[in-house]
């Protein structure tokens, strides 16, 4: 989604200065998918609610001594986040990875017209997240395809060494 005209956009520079760290560790999070960004241009943006979610990610509260009870149920909750935020941070990589593609020069020069339409439809169409989903599916779908193939090509082989084996006793008998 590209932010609206009201959003304040940050320069990795200025969302350094604000988080008290180098314009490099923030390009580094950004490559590494722990900061949203998107790059209209030559350089990243951050969008300063993007920037004040990674922050408040990264809070650190004091520990709290819990009752049994409550430590369970804490647990739960604790490690339920955790998963949660396994699981944004790789939609997150997985987002910047596909807007990476399409910005790319690459695509362009290498693909078909047609095919380059069909893309710009499905960026159109489907969020870089459900693009990088079926990416994905279809990277496994294809796994399972090759593995299955090596499969039935050993097993050809095996049967065809099987019926040469058979030939040549006959040979021998005869």
């Amino acid at each position: 989604m590209v932010g609206t005209s009201t959003e304040a956009l940050l320069s990795p520079q200025e969302a350094g200065e604000r988080l008290g760290v180098s314009v490099y560790t923030v390009r580094r999070w950004i490559k590494e998918g722990k900061l949203r960004a998107f790059r209209p241009g030559k350089e990243y943006r951050v969008r300063e609610a993007d920037l004040e979610e990674f922050f408040r990610a990264r809070e650190v509260h004091p520990k709290v001594e819990k009752s049994p009870d409550e430590s369970a149920e804490w647990g739960f909750h604790q490690a339920r986040g955790l998963v949660l935020e396994a699981a944004r941070k790789e939609a997150r990589r997985e987002e910047q990875m596909v807007n990476r593609l399409f910005e790319s020069d690459l695509p362009q020069s290498k693909f078909s017209p047609d095919l380059m339409e069909a893309g710009q439809r499905l960026q159109d169409e489907f969020s870089p997240a459900d693009i990088a989903v079926a990416l994905r599916e279809l990277a496994l779908w294809y796994a399972r395809l090759e593995r299955d193939n090596a499969n039935l090509r050993e097993a050809l082989t095996q049967a065809g060494g099987e019926i040469h084996d058979r030939e040549q006793a006959q040979a021998e008998k005869t």
